[in-house]
């Protein structure tokens, strides 16, 4: 009995750690020049062996070590000097050392966001602007939202707005500052009812709860490369607990604090082309992964008008 709670209490969904891997997006401060394109490509793994059940810490003793690994391709393009449009698709396969289950694998869902920065202004020791953006996506293959662990989404689709000050300093410093909320949409699962918050719902449509997400960046920046340090905080808005001897379900609410280190390195043979690496670690959450997550990637930068 003891080892079916430790199964079932251990498939509660992934979250996959977004680490800054300095590719054109809507959370850094930076933008591309008007007609630029720019390719990315980038490995990322993400591994748990502790996590929170509820905000109850516990050790995974019958899944053993978790990992979700995924290649993502992403391009940023300035459409003007001030608008950014940014698209990327991750292929996730993930797999956990001690349990039966292989895992799952395939394309997740398409992100897509439009960045503006609407204003910029000189301060006192550099400039400050405010870059507001849009960003949605939605499923393109599919996966099972409801095979925790090892599912690879949720199925949700999503939008939800992002706001972010940053601060370029004159001696090549920075700081931003970034908020944004993602609405979600409701999901169906392959189970005429569950128990949500102590009550049978007959029902396949499952409630997935909003997100509020905001960070804070701080780095420096020249020609040749750049390096920051960055925390990352999720609030989910809503959800419950993963039950004590039951299975978890998407509706959990799942909320972390993340906090990491980045770099990016222009290859000076070949000007447009950089490599970039992070790494990252959760040190608060609730009903995930106390993770440990890196990415690696190269970017090409493209003149197209």
């Amino acid at each position: 009995m003891k080892k079916l709670y430790y199964l079932l209490i251990l498939a509660f969904t992934f979250i996959l750690c977004k680490q800054s891997s300095f590719a054109q997006s809507t959370n850094d401060g930076f933008m591309m020049d008007k007609g630029n394109l720019c390719m990315v490509a980038d490995y990322s793994r993400d591994s748990w062996k502790n996590y929170w059940e509820g905000t109850k810490k516990r050790e995974s003793h019958y899944v053993g070590t978790y990992s979700a690994e995924a290649i993502n391709a992403m391009i940023g393009m300035g459409i003007t000097g001030t608008i950014l449009f940014t698209a990327s698709l991750p292929y996730i396969w993930t797999s956990s050392t001690d349990f039966y289950n292989s895992g799952q694998h395939g394309f997740q869902d398409l992100g897509l966001g439009l960045k503006w920065k609407v204003l910029e202004k000189h301060i006192p020791g550099g400039n400050i602007s405010f870059q507001p953006s849009v960003i949605g996506s939605f499923p393109i293959s599919d996966y099972i939202p409801d095979a925790m662990p090892y599912s690879i989404g949720n199925q949700s689709k999503t939008i939800g707005g992002n706001a972010l000050v940053h601060y370029m300093m004159d001696k090549n410093f920075y700081l931003t500052l970034q908020w944004g909320y993602i609405y979600r949409d409701n999901i169906t699962i392959d189970a005429t009812s569950y128990f949500y918050q102590d009550r049978l719902y007959y029902t396949n449509e499952v409630f997935i709860p909003n997100l509020i997400l905001y960070g804070a960046k701080i780095g420096y920046d020249v020609e040749r490369f750049r390096a920051e340090g960055w925390i990352s905080v999720q609030n989910s808005q809503g959800g419950s607990d993963i039950r004590l001897n039951d299975k978890p379900y998407p509706f959990n609410r799942m909320s972390y604090t993340k906090a990491g280190l980045a770099g990016k390195y222009h290859i000076k043979k070949i000007p447009n082309l950089s490599l970039t690496a992070s790494a990252g670690y959760t040190f608060k959450g609730r009903n995930v992964g106390q993770s440990f997550s890196y990415l690696a990637g190269i970017q090409y930068i493209l003149k197209c008008y």
